[in-house]
């Protein structure tokens, strides 16, 4: 069985249409004044007493719901408060690079701040059963949220698969909060096996992942999904844009699985895939709960000409657009001078193989 909950779209939510959103909102930020202070639950308070709370924009109630249980009470208050109380992180409790977060994972370390770009020359596998780990994410001083970047790991592997994955959960019990999760050589993130179950993301970025922005399968079960975005994820020099989703929840995958208030945007193939072929055997359930999907399955996407056509900033974060400036280092500046009469025919290469132009639109495979 699957439910699908569709919400009315807020003026806040069609804003989001036809362009990028690289942030969202922080958690308790009740007042959108881009901090969290005592006023936010105060904020919260006033609203439920007035009942009032339809009347603020999804971001807003999005902030507000920092339970993330669907409803904004009494109890969000009490939370803002209860985060306010917490005792500051020591900086030697902060981790900012790689090396130390395999260490802090392989240790089984309770909770787990990171901060910065770190970029991640390897698969990160979580296998412990019932772990009780939260990876955190942290905004630096300049309000820089946190990145896990596998772009090392992806140009260092000569054929696509599993080894590709960013974070490979096969375990259960993990928290992820406020992470971007990006440039892995698959899926940002795999949930996968009958053993990977209840495990949390809140606030989480799943973005330019070459496969989908997160896969669960093969049992995954009883995973939740809270305020998480995943858009241009594309598998455009493997697939032709054939196979990567902002979220596949397929291929056996087991019972539960939970998204609240996520969105899927732009990415090759689709928002939310749970497609069943011949053989597979049938997903007992899904719950979707005021989630957004658009614009996913555009060839134009990927090769930054959307952007143009719209004018869009130049998303240096395409694989295409990437190999543009190899061949053409002027070509950021021409962009914006709105210079460009024909787009340029580029070969991509990544993964051990190839991809061009003429050949990915041809055999374009994206929904």
């Amino acid at each position: 069985m699957k439910r699908f909950i569709v919400p009315m779209l807020t003026a806040a939510a069609m804003l989001l249409f036809g362009q990028t959103v690289y942030a969202y909102t922080m958690p308790g930020d009740a007042d959108g004044n881009g901090k969290v202070e005592s006023r936010d639950a105060a904020v919260v308070l006033h609203c439920t007493a007035d009942g009032n709370i339809s009347d603020f924009g999804a971001e807003r109630r999005r902030a507000m719901d920092i339970t993330y249980d669907g409803s904004v009470d009494v109890q969000d208050a009490v939370a803002i408060l209860k985060l306010l109380d917490r005792p500051p992180i020591a900086e030697s409790e902060i981790i900012t690079d790689f090396s130390a977060l395999k260490s802090a994972v392989k240790n089984n370390k309770q909770t787990i701040y990171v901060k910065g770009r770190i970029e991640c020359s390897e698969r990160l596998d979580l296998q412990t059963a019932n772990s009780g780990v939260s990876i955190i994410g942290l905004k630096d001083e300049n309000g820089q949220d946190a990145v896990l970047d596998f772009a090392k790991l992806r140009d260092s592997l000569t054929s696509k698969g599993e080894k590709g994955v960013g974070i490979y959960i096969k375990g259960s019990g993990y928290t992820l909060e406020n992470l971007i999760i990006q440039n892995a050589g698959d899926c940002g993130v795999r949930v996968k096996g009958t053993d990977a179950g209840n495990s949390v993301f809140r606030n989480c970025v799943f973005r330019y992942n070459n496969n989908s922005g997160v896969s669960v399968t093969a049992g995954g079960h009883d995973n939740s999904f809270y305020n998480c975005d995943s858009y241009r994820n594309g598998d455009i020099v493997q697939k032709s844009g054939a196979d990567a989703d902002g979220y596949s929840v397929k291929l056996g995958a087991g019972k539960g699985n939970y998204f609240y208030n996520c969105r899927a945007w732009e990415n090759s193939d689709d928002g939310w895939d749970s497609y069943l072929k011949s053989g597979d055997s049938a997903i007992p359930d899904i719950t979707y709960i005021e989630c957004l999907a658009w614009h996913n399955g555009n060839a134009e996407t990927f090769t930054g000409e959307y952007d143009y056509e719209n004018h869009y900033p130049l998303d240096k974060n395409l694989l295409y657009v990437q190999a543009i400036l190899e061949q053409d280092p002027d070509f950021e500046a021409k962009y914006n001078a709105r210079e460009i009469t024909e787009w340029p025919k580029v070969t991509m290469k990544m993964l051990g193989t190839t991809n061009n132009y003429s050949s990915l639109y041809k055999n374009w495979g994206g929904n």
